[in-house]
């Protein structure tokens, strides 16, 4: 199963608002904050943390946690999770 999901770049960090068709339903429950891992680590996007749910993409790990105030909007940029 993958998924494409749009990334947003911010201020030379890896912060990232994800959004896709079928993540953005889950979005929506609340089950999600945003954290975006690149190829060296970590970056958090400041905000309130509350659940997470880990994604795969090749060899490395990305987490997602959503922020409820914080709908994403599409912005630029796509890569491919598969889960």
């Amino acid at each position: 199963m993958s998924s494409t999901v749009t990334i947003e770049y911010r201020d030379n960090e890896t912060k990232a608002l994800i959004y896709s068709k079928d993540i953005y339903e889950n979005v929506k429950t609340g089950l999600y904050i945003y954290k975006a891992k690149d190829i060296n680590g970590y970056t958090p996007i400041k905000g309130t943390i509350f659940l997470f749910v880990i994604f795969f993409i090749k060899n490395y790990t990305i987490t997602f946690y959503y922020n409820k105030k914080d709908i994403p909007e599409p912005i630029y940029g796509c890569i491919e999770i598969n889960y």
